[in-house]
């Protein structure tokens, strides 16, 4: 039989603070895209929110402790918080209609 190792990267006690704290960072990209959009443009915005989730997802994937990763979490939810509005407010413009 194959034995497989646990991981002691967070302990049981802490499971739901990395995981959690990608909404407080989703809630504010939300909030800050209305700005943003009318500011840069819709294209600009969505570049610039995809490249803020990107940049975020990146350094979450090469964090060396839970605090670094608590912090990229929130980065790629401010990222991924941007892009949902933006990418919702530049698909019903662009749609045609027909009935």
């Amino acid at each position: 039989m194959v034995c497989i190792k646990q991981v002691d990267f967070i302990p049981e006690n802490n499971l739901n603070c990395p995981i959690s704290k990608s909404l407080p960072g989703g809630l504010f990209g939300c909030l800050s895209c209305f700005k943003s959009a009318d500011w840069l443009g819709r294209r600009k915005a969505i570049l610039l929110a995809s490249v803020i989730t990107v940049i975020g997802g990146a350094l979450q994937a090469g964090s060396v402790n839970i605090a670094m990763y608590i912090v990229m979490r929130f980065i790629t939810g401010l990222g991924i918080g941007k892009l949902i509005p933006v990418l919702h407010m530049a698909l019903e413009s662009t749609q045609a209609w027909t009935y």
